[in-house]
């Protein structure tokens, strides 16, 4: 028996698979990963590895005679959010849509007044009264009466607060009332349209351009800026829009100065650039420009747009939080580092450098039971994608689960660290304590008491159990967003990766590795980019699954002479 260890250092986790080297093909004796130490290329990550052999040589009971290594090729990227322009409504503004608590129905149209402040004497025709105390709900339901009995039509009512119900049951007559809605904004603007449509309706009066702008008192030169407002309020069942006293027109301004700059000379503003990236070889862009800073140099760009994503059939406006741009840049190779003096002052037996990372990836993914010898293998990484190719090709571009992780962190407005856990796959929404419903439309009872406050959730399983992550999204909606931004990240990515090679590799298997290839989802999201070609998930070694590749990998062309350090 010839035990011996594959250790690969990656820029996020290091894997290490030992395995008994004198069979064929290598059995697997032990396997472990653990967070790589320090920044991959170093000697803290060679002796953060090297105690990981260690503990798992202990564990196990297997002492190792061989280590197989590669020599380190560390990769960085780096992730941006930019923050893109908003949809120009001129003088009008969207105060408030799809709260989940507004009480009463119907659409209306007033002046907006201060409920705190004096009682005007005189007429002023229909009042949108809004109150500012989140807590005051009594109060604001005595302001109610006190305006009203002195002779003011109250047609709605505006809480800065969540007591909308709370206000109605007091008031008793059914007048539209939105919680949640920004009062000094509110306050800013001569007259605001209010809708609250019955249960299960959406608004229809402030979807409708041509009534808005007529109750607003806009001729048809702002018909398109009032298009825009209703465009934001589809598929909700309530909404506000107001007019504000400023006629000055507010627009965002656009992103002149954040641009890609593309190998050949051209210049083109990000917001524009990712269909000209997606088309362009890995490599293309070798600069990045954002406003207020230096040019800075990238090995390539990738770009996610959360603005696509309101081109989804059926999504309500709304659901994706304000526009954004993410990038991911990989930054130019820093050389090639040797880990094997480092890793030896730990550990001090015998090391060899086998092959490269890609060899490597490419020898442990083809153990995969059914796996073509011709296949490509793509390494799914936190930063990067890698694909290796048949003939020994080898191409790394930017983009990956990091990205997909602040993809869905900004969607949803979550921490990336809940986000890690609610981009992987299919959800359920909590209907009872003991009744889920899921994506497929089953409704199954659950042996657990849903957690406290959940009722109502979008949930996932988390490291601790449920994780609730949205109440405003309904189930067929977040898979629709989920597996868009898949694409967005990984197939349209993967597309470009193997634009040049299309033709001839067309009906290649593929074959992923890496973190994110265990997304539930993966296969079916890659499958676009693959037109006939066939896409599985890896098995190293028929056991160890898809994140053991390099490792396995190693272990593989070890079998071979190999110079001893």
């Amino acid at each position: 028996m010839t035990i011996v260890a594959g250790v690969d250092i990656g820029n996020s986790t290091t894997e290490i698979v030992i395995a008994d080297s004198s069979v064929e093909p290598p059995l697997p004796v032990a396997w472990d990963r653990a967070p790589t130490r320090g920044a991959k290329g170093s000697a803290e990550s060679a002796r953060g590895a090297a105690a990981l052999l260690n503990r798992l040589e202990r564990r196990s009971g297997s002492p190792v005679e061989r280590v197989l290594m590669t020599p380190q090729v560390p990769v960085h990227t780096r992730r941006i959010d930019v923050p893109t322009m908003k949809p120009d409504t001129g003088v009008v503004t969207l105060l408030s849509s799809g709260v989940a608590t507004p009480a009463g129905n119907g659409a209306a149209v007033g002046h907006p007044w201060d409920a705190t402040g004096g009682i005007p004497s005189s007429s002023l025709g229909p009042v949108v009264l809004v109150a500012r105390d989140p807590l005051g709900y009594r109060s604001t339901v005595e302001r109610i009466l006190e305006w009203r009995g002195a002779g003011h039509d109250v047609v709605a009512v505006l809480l800065a607060g969540d007591e909308a119900a709370l206000v109605a049951a007091r008031t008793g007559d059914g007048i539209p009332i939105v919680d949640g809605v920004d009062a000094d904004a509110t306050l800013a603007c001569v007259l605001v349209a209010v809708e609250v449509a019955r249960g299960g309706n959406h608004v229809r009066a402030l979807a409708d351009p041509i009534w808005l702008a007529s109750a607003l008192a806009l001729d048809a030169a702002d018909h398109g800026h009032v298009r825009a407002a209703c465009a934001m309020t589809y598929g909700h069942r309530c909404a506000v829009i107001g007019r504000r006293r400023d006629t000055t027109e507010i627009r965002s301004e656009p992103l002149d100065e954040a641009a890609a700059i593309f190998r050949d000379g051209r210049r083109i503003a990000l917001m524009d650039a990712l269909p000209i990236i997606a088309m362009t070889p890995v490599g293309g862009v070798c600069q990045y420009l954002l406003s207020g800073e230096a040019p800075v140099n990238t090995d390539d760009l990738w770009l996610v747009d959360l603005d696509d994503l309101s081109e989804l059939s059926g999504l309500r406006s709304g659901s994706v939080h304000e526009r954004r741009l993410l990038l991911a840049a990989l930054s130019p190779a820093t050389g090639i580092h040797e880990p094997a003096a480092a890793f030896s002052d730990v550990w001090g037996g015998r090391i060899d450098m086998v092959g490269s990372e890609a060899q490597a990836s490419r020898a442990g993914a083809l153990t995969t039971p059914g796996v073509s010898a011709d296949a490509w293998v793509v390494d799914l990484g936190g930063g990067t994608i890698d694909a290796i190719g048949p003939l020994g090709e080898s191409l790394t571009a930017a983009g990956c689960g990091e990205l997909m992780t602040s993809a869905v962190a900004h969607t949803l407005s979550i921490s990336a660290g809940a986000a890690e856990w609610v981009k992987r796959g299919p959800a359920s929404r909590v209907d009872s304590p003991f009744v889920r419903s899921d994506e497929s439309g089953e409704r199954r009872f659950a042996i657990d008491q849903a957690p406290h406050g959940s009722i109502g959730w979008i949930t996932t399983s988390g490291p601790s159990g449920d994780l609730p992550f949205s109440r405003t999204l309904a189930l067929a909606e977040w898979r629709a967003i989920r597996l868009a931004l898949k694409r967005q990240v990984f197939a349209t990515n993967l597309s470009r990766i193997l634009a040049g090679h299309r033709e001839k590799n067309a009906l290649h298997d593929v074959i992923v590795i890496g973190g994110p290839a265990g997304d539930d989802e993966i296969l079916e999201a890659l499958n676009p980019a693959l037109g006939a070609g066939v896409v599985g998930r890896a098995d190293v070694a028929a056991a160890l699954g898809h994140r053991w590749a390099v490792a396995y990998g190693l272990v593989v062309l070890g079998t071979e002479t190999a110079p001893i350090i």
